[in-house]
């Protein structure tokens, strides 16, 4: 059976998290701190994974229902949406990075970027910027180094 707004709005938090189905492999994830979260189940290359489409209410019924249409479009051609998702993302924080790479370039070589608009150093400058910025993303510490300034403030504070 379909979900409507109202059972949506209607359902609580319980003991344990409980899934409430729509159609076609989307369901309301109701957590046991009250969050709604939408999920969709899909298979790619004979595995099942699950995607995030958001927290109700700031994505709406109708909302899920459009990602879970294209997300399983996206399935059905043979890419995986989780892949897709996070290389939107990477995309849209290396636009962002690209924003400060010609403040860069001219703080780097004292000359105006504009006056280099396609040139090597340019490019050599900015494909760095970007590089660094992402691997910066994928380096995250899952706990601090003893030997790091991080690590000798916190156990001076405690």
């Amino acid at each position: 059976m379909a979900l409507t707004d109202t059972t949506i709005r209607a359902a609580k938090a319980d003991v344990s998290e409980r899934k409430l189905a729509d159609e076609t492999a989307l369901h309301l994830l109701v957590t046991t701190t009250g969050s709604k979260l939408w999920r969709l189940k899909y298979r790619i290359d004979g595995k099942e994974k699950k995607l995030a489409l958001g927290s109700y209410p700031g994505v709406g019924l109708k909302d899920a229902r459009v990602g879970r249409d294209e997300a399983r479009r996206i399935a059905h051609a043979g890419r995986d949406p989780s892949v897709d998702k996070r290389d939107a993302r990477i995309a849209k924080r290396i636009a962002s990075a690209n924003r400060f790479a010609r403040p860069t370039i001219a703080a780097r070589t004292g000359r105006s970027a504009s006056r280099w608009p396609n040139s090597g150093a340019i490019r050599s400058i900015r494909v760095g910027t970007v590089r660094n910025y992402c691997s910066s993303l994928q380096k995250r510490p899952s706990r601090i180094d003893m030997h790091s300034p991080l690590a000798s403030q916190t156990q001076g504070s405690a």
